[in-house]
């Protein structure tokens, strides 16, 4: 991975909401993690640490790193889930579709009755299609994403009433 090709992806990172992140290219391997405001150590510390782990492993020098992440109204109202609701998350940084291609059905859609492992959606990362399965059964509550938006490592994307 070129110097220039980590500048890039660090300057990215920076300016979006993503507080997790993973890239393995070429046999090189990049992961960041940004902690939440409420941690037990110091904002300034953890960007130096990251800032000090990349230059030692990259000899990438960089400034600045924010490590806070802004919450949407949408999914702080979603992690106050009540009793029988499941929340379903994002595993991966991607762009959010709800039909395998422009001319589909969407997968499901609010009031649909779900089976543990049926498919809610895509989320594409790097090119690639990951269908997220349903990790539990019931009833779609809540889609908590429009189709086509960037996602992020965490975020909500559905409530199942179980």
């Amino acid at each position: 991975m070129k110097l220039e090709d980590v500048e890039k992806l660090l300057k990215l990172i920076e300016d979006s909401d993503i507080t997790e992140f993973e890239l393995e290219n070429e046999g090189s391997n990049i992961r960041i993690i940004r902690q939440k405001k409420k941690s037990s150590f110091s904002e300034d510390s953890y960007a130096g640490n990251l800032e000090s782990s990349l230059a030692d492993q990259y000899g990438v020098l960089t400034s600045g790193i924010s490590t806070s992440s802004e919450v949407s109204p949408a999914t702080q109202e979603a992690k106050k889930s009540s009793i029988g609701v499941h929340e379903v998350d994002c595993p991966i940084v991607g762009t959010f579709y709800t039909k395998p291609s422009p001319d589909s059905e969407t997968f499901v859609k609010v009031g649909d009755k779900v089976s543990k492992g049926d498919t809610l959606c895509i989320v594409e990362a790097m090119k690639l299609m990951n269908e997220i399965a349903a990790p539990v059964s019931g009833t779609i509550e809540e889609i908590l994403v429009e189709d086509g938006s960037v996602v992020e490592f965490g975020e909500i994307l559905f409530t199942i009433k179980t």
